[in-house]
């Protein structure tokens, strides 16, 4: 099954936040494993918040100012042969066109992660 998913942000720094790089200091949330990204929805995925060839997911906003609140939409697919079972996924919030990011201070490794159980 698929499941739509939005994750929130609050921006606390000083610059503001933009959708697409034409528009000044843009963000992604940016799949972080070293496998394939089997939750992307697959054809049509990007109608669903996907871009990159599954690898990040855009700004929901054109611009988020700072203590603004910022959005993420995707839709998540457990692979069909999933079995019961959990599973753990992990993204990073990058700035700009490089390996940029934006660490998360509550985990260790900065990352952001959720976990899905399968029944």
């Amino acid at each position: 099954g698929s499941s739509l998913v939005q994750l929130k942000l609050k921006n606390t720094g000083t610059a503001t936040w933009t959708r697409l790089a034409s528009q000044g200091q843009f963000v992604r949330l940016k799949y972080d494993e070293t496998f394939a990204n089997d939750f992307c929805a697959g054809p049509g995925a990007e109608s669903h918040g996907w871009q990159d060839n599954c690898l990040s997911v855009y700004l929901d906003q054109d611009m988020v100012k700072p203590g603004e609140t910022g959005s993420f939409t995707f839709l998540v697919t457990v692979p069909n042969d999933a079995k019961a079972n959990t599973f753990t996924r992990h993204f990073k919030f990058r700035v700009g066109d490089g390996e940029t990011y934006i660490n998360n201070p509550a985990k260790e490794d900065g990352r952001i992660s959720w976990s899905v159980e399968v029944y």
